[in-house]
């Protein structure tokens, strides 16, 4: 038996309780839809927490959208350095470039690192670099990490309230560039120096990935880093 959180009538299942609460309730009361800003147009507007989540809910309207999808900004090729121009989605993913030959190049290119554990000499590609990879020689040596020991925390009740909780307090928006997806939850102070604040609410901020690789690339004692292409 689920209960309408609005006005208390029961239904025998959870997907009933939310058709009610979508027909008879309005978006300022229902308590399964957030309160969005259009990007394109200023307006506010309601949508459903999980779309949102999946990175939905930026644009008010379909006409909303595609005004929104053709603006582009003047940015660098990151290659040759040449002036170009490109959709913001893009640029937030740090992946502009005028031509396929220059991003063949650019992710291509090698740079000598040393490993942050047992400090051997390997190559990695510049744009895994730039990414905030490429910072162990090894799984061996990422497994040793100290870092990496603690991502059991992840897999457990009280780290997935604290994202969900951290999430929700920041409108699901990227709290550095605004963006709305691919969005991740960063510690302000990091596992690895404090557990007790692992789950600390006010210790949390939401970030997308792009601005969470950033964050950890700055750094300066190179523990953090990205796994299979995921902050972690």
């Amino acid at each position: 038996m689920s209960s309408c959180p609005v006005c208390d009538n029961t239904f025998d299942t959870r997907a009933g309780m939310k058709s009610h609460c979508g027909m008879m309730h309005s978006d300022g009361e229902n308590p399964f839809r957030l309160e969005c800003i259009c990007n394109n147009c200023g307006d506010r507007f309601y949508k459903i927490i999980s779309k949102v989540q999946r990175g939905e809910g930026k644009y008010c309207s379909k006409e909303c959208h595609n005004v929104g999808q053709n603006v582009r900004d003047v940015t660098k090729c990151l290659n040759c350095g040449c002036e170009i121009s490109d959709i913001p989605y893009e640029i937030e993913r740090g992946r502009t470039y005028c031509s396929k030959n220059c991003q063949g190049e650019y992710e291509s290119n090698k740079i000598s690192k040393e490993c942050n554990k047992c400090g051997k000499g390997f190559e990695v590609t510049k744009y895994r670099h730039n990414n905030g990879r490429g910072k162990y020689c090894s799984y061996d040596c990422l497994e040793k990490d100290k870092f990496y020991n603690d991502n059991n925390l992840r897999k457990t009740k009280e780290y997935k309230n604290w994202r969900s909780k951290v999430l929700e307090r920041d409108n699901y928006t990227c709290q550095d560039c605004g963006y709305g997806s691919n969005l991740e939850c960063h510690h302000i102070v990091p596992i690895y120096e404090s557990k007790e604040m692992s789950t600390d609410v006010d210790n949390g901020i939401t970030l997308c990935n792009s601005c969470h690789a950033n964050r950890h690339r700055n750094l300066e004692d190179g523990v953090a880093h990205l796994i299979s292409g995921r902050v972690k």
